[in-house]
């Protein structure tokens, strides 16, 4: 007999990081993508358990009322990056969802490489 779990279940278009992954067990049932910079195509997310609440994303996927209809129980869309193109909100909220997006995660990073380019630009490294 199968158990079936009471945590909520939340799917990741992508395979998450140890720190990310770690942060969500015990609280919620993760359905992961495909690891090593791979992602779960439109018709991937669509073939899935229709009853996740949490969807993660890196903004790669557009958010519609079909996407919407298909997770009658989603309750948050977290895009793991800068943008928010991908999250029409006027429709989110005729559903009642939330959106979440890591406005300043990249700051640090592109400044840093940006600076390492100056550098070997300036030092003829390349």
């Amino acid at each position: 007999m199968k158990i079936e779990s009471q945590l909520p279940r939340v799917l990741t278009t992508f395979g998450l990081q140890a720190p990310a992954r770690e942060t969500l067990l015990g609280i919620a049932e993760l359905i992961e993508g495909p690891g090593g910079g791979a992602l779960l195509t439109r018709e991937e997310v669509l073939q899935q358990d229709s009853g996740i609440v949490g969807l993660i994303n890196q903004g790669e996927l557009p958010i519609d009322d079909e996407l919407l209809s298909y997770f009658p129980n989603l309750r948050i869309i977290a895009n793991s990056a800068v943008g928010t193109d991908n999250l029409p909100a006027a429709l989110m909220a005729t559903h009642g969802i939330w959106a979440t997006h890591a406005p300043d995660s990249l700051i640090e990073p592109t400044a840093d490489a940006t600076l390492a380019l100056l550098l070997s630009l300036a030092r003829r490294v390349v």
